[in-house]
This record gives C-alpha cells, structure tokens and sequence, in this order.
C-alpha cells in the first residue's frame, strides 16, 4: 500500500517538474528570438504524443499539466510583448 502511494506521489511530482522545466525552457526559447506567447499555443503540439503513446500515465500527466501550465504561460507572454513592444 505505502508502495502505491509513493510512486502515485512520483508520478504527480515528477510529470509537474517536467511539465514546469518544458515550460521554462519554451519561455525561455521564445524569449529569445522575441515572442514568449508563442510557448504557450507551442505546447498545443503536445497533444499527438499523448496519442501517439498510450498507456503511459506518467506521460499523460506531463502533457495535461503542461497544457494547464500554458494558459498563464500564454497570458503572462501576451503581457510581456506588451511590456517590450
């Protein structure tokens, strides 16, 4: 029983950091050539892999907490190009 909740509790924590360090790394990409609320539609391309490749939950909550990490992504990069335009 403490087995399945340990790797639960992998699973969550270990899709979150990397859905936060592929958000990182897409803000910080776009940043770069100018335009950081393109991260945020960029991670829309995700989705096909979750297709692609069923029956892997840790992929699976990657992509969905990737999406959900995009919507402020995608807000705070519209702010940004505001901010430097």
């Amino acid at each position: 029983m403490i087995g399945v909740v340990f790797e639960s509790l992998g699973f969550i924590l270990g899709s979150l950091a990397t859905a936060l360090v592929l958000c990182g790394l897409l803000w910080w990409a776009f940043r770069r050539i100018g335009h950081p609320g393109w991260a945020g539609p960029c991670t829309l391309l995700l989705i096909p892999l979750a297709f692609l490749l069923p029956g892997m939950p840790f992929l699976d909550m990657a992509v969905i907490f990737t999406l959900l990490f995009a919507i402020p992504l995608w807000i705070e990069g519209g702010a940004w190009s505001a901010r430097h335009g």
